[in-house]
């Protein structure tokens, strides 16, 4: 056999090997890391979907108008989660709210911002310390 064929079968071959072995490392990678952007963007397109079907009836209330759910790219885990943000009058309201978003057991996890404006104090802005819901198992 000739020499330059048999140098153009042995590079194919090791190119060829090569290749498998990057895409069997990054599929391992992507199994394994919870961390990766594969799944943040999964959970970023559960968390709009969630969103989308039910924003309006979570923020009908007169006092929630000041509220967004936002898709958000960070979260604990895999990243991809639902941002809940704005002003409420009480630590109650912000309560009732995080129980009406539990109650639709969205997919993601769903991190709160929220505040209270009491322009009657000296320092009329309070956050409000709401814990997150966790993503399901």
């Amino acid at each position: 056999m000739h020499r330059s064929m048999l140098f153009r079968r042995s590079f194919w071959s090791v190119l060829g090997v090569s290749i498998a072995v990057v895409l069997a490392v990054f599929a391992v990678y992507v199994v394994v890391n919870p961390n990766n952007g594969i799944k943040q963007a999964i959970n970023m397109r559960k968390a709009k979907r969630h969103i989308d079907a039910y924003s309006a009836s979570l923020l009908a209330a007169p006092e929630r108008s000041n509220i967004t759910l936002n898709v958000y790219t960070g979260g604990s885990g895999s990243g991809g989660s639902i941002w809940v943000r704005g002003t409420l009058p009480s630590t109650d309201a912000a309560m009732a709210l995080r129980t009406d978003i539990e109650a639709t057991h969205p997919p993601v996890e769903v991190i709160f911002h929220l505040e209270r404006i009491d322009y009657s104090q000296e320092y009329p802005i309070e956050v409000l310390q709401i814990p997150p819901l966790p993503p399901p198992q």
